[in-house]
């Protein structure tokens, strides 16, 4: 295909050309038509050796699938043969009466069988196994019933143990097979797949006008598809043409040299080709010895004799084990009526703890009553006790009031007092001073006006007597009542601390008794919760347990028919063993003589793609050129955007966190360590904000 492509890019190349070499063109085309043609013929002829190497293979196959498809329905018919005369025997040992069918409708069956579906396939099957379980729990229940010694039950024990461990390692050993089995068919393909396609690469290179494409090619000059190109080519082939006779027999020079160059490699695919050869038979030898292995040969392989010991190996097991299953099954039953006197045990714990909850439940109460009616007295004492002392204050400012007013009148007092004893001396001063030229008259008048003085003082002194007893006597009476009074506020004081006392006292037994009562509560939940647990767990154990014992009777039937299939399969095995074992081998050489040839084309193709890298190396040269003009007024406006991206606070991290009520973006870490430190303002507005007014922004 990659040659059409280049023949036709050759044609289309020759249509782009000006029009002065026209002519030169023409005069190509002529040739290029006949090599097309030839071109065209082998291609067609490498698709027919293709489709005639797949029908050989095809072929191979078939014979494979008839040899081992001649004997198939033999086979099967024996098996139903073989199944019925087991059933048969098994009849006779158990003394049971076998179900009379004629022996010709069991072959027409599997006669029909042999064209029908897989479903009704299988449901014959499941017949045959329904018939065979039957017969099988009719021998079990015969040999239950009869006296068998305890050693034969303990062998049998024995022997279904080991087979069932010897059915797990065969079952993972299976697993294992299989995915090897994929792994190799993946390599068998990728195998198949790299010998077609050197075989495509084989004829290729057979082709005498792919050859021919070749020399032709490395004449000219390697075309491209620009326009601009195209105009290159053109110039240097007119640059090649006016060139001297010495550039023309250096190239008639590389031309014998690459002539020489693939008659070597002609030679070496011959030698590939009779290798390949050589290869295959021995692989299709190898097979028909893995086909037709005889029976020495597997009683000599390490196979067999290793799956023979381990089936001894797990004989004595099955026989060491089945002691311990019995002794289980002992444990279990005594187990069995250990939790049932336990659980009898529980439910009359639980019933008597019930009782003792109620009792006590019933007591709390009462004492609760008896704590509310002591509490409601002593509230009504308090309130009484309120009452008293707003009376006392009352009473006290009372009498604050008169001894006011008695220390006021007192001062009153005094100061009269002191005023007739500075006017009696003022009298007797002016007495003294008075001479003797005075007349009598006056002093008359004036002892006359003291004597009314005096009067008028007696009387005032006999009226603030009695006052001054009235009060006295009433503020004597008041001083009593209130220490009358404060001797019962002190009294009443102490009755109330009491009372306060008992009362935070009944409240301290009120909450430890509630406490107490959800404690009891919570148990008594919880363990009605393990009763329910219990008889679940119960169900369950009964139920596994007769599960259990179903199985081991139905397992106890399978390991005898798996161990045929086990001992089948091991066989397959091994001869898949060796099949991979050989196939390995021959993928090896083939890797080998794989990798020499990719080595030799791998040089051969490096001193092209050098050429191309060059060539492509200088285009991106010229590509960077022209790019790095735009590219600089690219970076200024990319530190523009980073900048804008940036925190504007830090200017290092990245923004990723807004303030939902100015909007303005910051990094997370700056606006966490704003409100850890209480500075919860807005950076850019200064704006207040909360922990709650933080947004994740994701740009």
């Amino acid at each position: 295909m990659d040659d059409k492509k280049r023949s036709l890019d050759v044609v289309q190349l020759s249509s782009h050309e000006p029009v002065p070499k026209k002519q030169i063109f023409e005069h190509t085309s002529r040739t290029i038509q006949p090599e097309i043609e030839d071109f065209q013929k082998e291609a067609i002829w490498r698709r027919m050796q293709e489709y005639k190497r797949e029908a050989i293979r095809t072929k191979e196959q078939l014979e494979q699938l008839e040899k081992t498809a001649m004997y198939h329905d033999d086979h099967l018919r024996a098996i139903d043969a073989c199944f019925n005369e087991f059933l048969n025997e098994i009849y006779i040992y158990s003394g049971a009466k076998p179900e009379l069918e004629p022996w010709m409708s069991n072959i027409m069956d599997i006669s029909t069988l042999l064209f029908a579906n897989d479903v009704t396939f299988y449901s014959h099957l499941n017949d045959k196994k329904d018939k065979i379980m039957n017969s099988v729990v009719s021998v079990l229940n015969f040999i239950k019933t009869s006296l068998v010694e305890d050693v034969d039950m303990e062998r049998i024990k024995k022997h279904a143990a080991k087979l069932s461990s010897d059915l797990e390692i065969a079952k993972s050993h299976i697993v294992k097979l299989k995915l090897d089995k994929e792994d190799n068919k993946k390599k068998l393909e990728d195998m198949v797949y790299q010998i077609i396609s050197l075989e495509k690469k084989l004829d290729r290179q057979k082709s005498i006008t792919l050859s021919k494409i070749e020399l032709n090619a490395m004449k000219k000059v390697p075309e491209v598809s620009n326009n601009d190109e195209h105009m290159e080519v053109i110039k240097v082939s007119k640059l090649e043409d006016n060139k001297s006779n010495s550039n023309i027999l250096t190239i008639e020079a590389e031309l014998r040299e690459m002539n020489a160059i693939n008659e070597k490699r002609l030679s070496e695919i011959s030698k590939m080709n009779s290798q390949n050869s050589e290869l295959r038979e021995q692989l299709i030898n190898l097979q028909l010895k893995l086909k037709n292995l005889g029976e020495e040969d597997i009683l000599h392989s390490d196979a067999y004799c290793f799956l023979k010991t381990k089936f001894e190996h797990c004989a004595g097991k099955i026989k060491e084990i089945e002691p311990a299953y019995e002794a289980l099954n002992k444990e279990v039953e005594k187990l069995r009526s250990e939790r049932l006197e336990f659980k009898e045990e529980l439910l009359n714990e639980q019933r008597n703890i019930i009782a003792d909850m109620r009792d006590q439940l019933g007591k709390v109460e009462q004492d609760l009553a008896r704590v509310r009616t002591v509490r409601d007295e002593l509230i009504s004492q308090l309130n009484v006790k309120k009452a008293t002392e707003i009376e006392k204050s009352t009473a006290k400012n009372e009498l604050l009031d008169l001894l006011e007013t008695r220390n006021a009148r007192i001062i009153v007092l005094e100061k009269q007092v002191e005023r007739l004893n500075y006017e009696i001396n003022q009298d007797t001063k002016l007495e003294n001073s008075l001479s003797s030229d005075e007349s009598k008259e006056q002093l008359l008048k004036q002892i006359e006006r003291l004597q009314k003085q005096n009067k008028s003082l007696s009387t005032e002194l006999l009226t603030l007597e009695q006052a001054f007893n009235k009060a006295h006597h009433q503020s004597s009476l008041k001083v009593n009542e209130i220490v009358a009074k404060e001797d019962k506020f002190y009294r009443l004081h102490a009755d109330k601390a009491k009372a306060d006392q008992k009362y935070f006292d009944a409240m301290k037994a009120k909450d430890k008794l509630t406490i107490e009562n959800k404690a009891l509560k919570q148990q008594n939940s919880k363990a009605g919760d393990i009763i329910i647990k219990l008889q679940e767990s119960e169900k369950c154990t009964t139920q596994k347990m007769i599960n259990i014992e179903k199985q081991i009777a139905v397992l106890r039937t399978a390991n005898e028919v798996l161990i045929s299939k086990t001992q089948e399969l091991q066989l397959k095995i091994d001869e898949k063993e060796q099949n991979i074992k050989n196939i390995g081998q021959q993928v090896s050489m083939l890797k080998q003589h794989l990798i020499e040839q990719k080595n030799i084309t791998y040089t051969e193709i490096n001193a092209k793609r050098v050429a191309e890298e060059e060539i492509e190396k200088l285009k991106m040269q010229i590509r960077k050129n022209k790019n790095q003009v735009a590219v600089n007024g690219d970076i200024d406006e990319l530190k523009i955007y980073r900048g804008m991206a940036k925190c504007s606070v830090c200017e290092t991290r990245w923004k990723n966190t807004a303030i939902s009520l100015c909007g303005h973006v910051f990094c997370k870490e700056c606006v966490n360590k704003r409100i850890e430190t209480r500075q919860r303002r807005c950076p850019s507005c200064n704006r207040g904000f909360g922990s709650g007014d933080i947004l994740q922004v994701h740009l």
